[in-house]
């Protein structure tokens, strides 16, 4: 190793690596001095404290213990150089285990339209670039989008993630070739379910009128499966209307997480439901008369079980009558 004497506009440079063995991960070197008028590192290196670390790596001895590293780059136009504890890097694994295992996890959001599901807008599963196992980093940056840390929960993003089981015998994996399908995120606790309004509008002569959609502002609480409203509600209910004859009319809301709050975008589209549909009939009315006789004055009611009028026809009939010996017109 060079010695440069005090004094001269030159620097002493080296960087130190030193290793140690243990059965879990150590804490950081301790502070020391280094002398660069000394012949070796072994020699020119004095630890401030008790240490364990060596300049020697530790060959594996069977007892299940792993080899890990920290280095430091020191630079000093003097020979004698101070080395603080916070100068060395970080520790990390030095030697691969003959089956290296660990789990990678990688999430991504997506923010949901109206109507949208979380299960049907999954988005494409994405390349992971090689991950260095020694470095714990990739050797290029994730997808855009995708990140390693768990997103937290928020009103209309669906979350999503996907994992790679990692083992391996080299220092370098592919990623892509364990990752699995790209599955809906949710934390622990957190549940999903569809909330339903429900609404039977009286219409005039059965005809359906799309209701008017909430206007107020719904909490849903997973615990109590309980739903509130703090906001005109427009006629709508969390309990189903008895049968009344009218159709029966349903919005719906994915509500995630322990509560969610529902706003108006929140909900779909009101629709019927199918086995509330309104029933359709053509109705046909004769009568005999010489003129073309008024129509009925009152209002009726036709049952579709047994496709019968109740009130009066005022003659009408509705089965066409035979012709009598007047030829009256029908």
């Amino acid at each position: 190793m060079p010695v440069i004497a005090d004094g001269v506009d030159a620097y002493n440079a080296i960087t130190l690596t030193v290793y140690q063995r243990s059965l879990t991960k150590p804490s950081k070197p301790v502070a020391a001095s280094y002398d660069f008028n000394k012949a070796t590192p072994e020699e020119a290196l004095t630890w401030k404290g008790e240490s364990t670390w060596s300049f020697t790596p530790q060959e594996d001895i069977g007892d299940g213990s792993t080899r890990y590293c920290s280095m430091v780059s020191i630079r000093n136009r003097k020979h004698l150089h101070e080395i603080t504890a916070d100068d060395w890097s970080d520790v990390v694994v030095d030697e691969l285990p003959k089956t290296y295992e660990e789990v990678l996890t990688f999430y991504t959001t997506v923010v949901l339209k109206q109507d949208e599901l979380p299960e049907n807008v999954k988005p494409e599963k994405p390349v992971i670039p090689t991950y260095n196992i020694k470095e714990r980093t990739f050797k290029e940056a994730l997808p855009a989008g995708w990140t390693q840390t768990a997103p937290a929960a928020q009103t209309g993003v669906a979350r999503y993630f996907c994992t790679a089981y990692v083992t391996s015998t080299t220092w370098e994996v592919e990623v892509d070739n364990e990752l699995s399908d790209v599955g809906v995120y949710m934390d622990e606790g957190e549940k999903t379910a569809d909330v339903v309004l429900y609404q039977r509008p009286v219409v005039k002569n059965l005809i359906p009128a799309t209701p008017t959609a909430p206007n107020g502002i719904y909490t849903y609480t997973f615990s109590t499966k309980n739903i509130v409203s703090s906001g005109e509600t427009n006629g709508w209910s969390v309990t189903e209307p008895e049968a009344n004859g009218y159709p029966l009319w349903v919005v719906k809301a994915r509500a995630t997480g322990y509560t969610d709050t529902i706003t108006v975008s929140g909900w779909s589209d009101p629709i019927i439901e199918i086995d509330t549909a309104v029933n359709t009939a053509e109705i046909t009315l004769y009568q005999l008369a010489d003129e073309a006789p008024a129509v009925p004055t009152e209002e009726l009611t036709y049952t579709f079980a047994d496709k019968a009028f109740s009130g009066s026809l005022n003659g009408w009939s509705t089965s066409a009558p035979a012709r009598d010996t007047d030829e009256k017109k029908r």
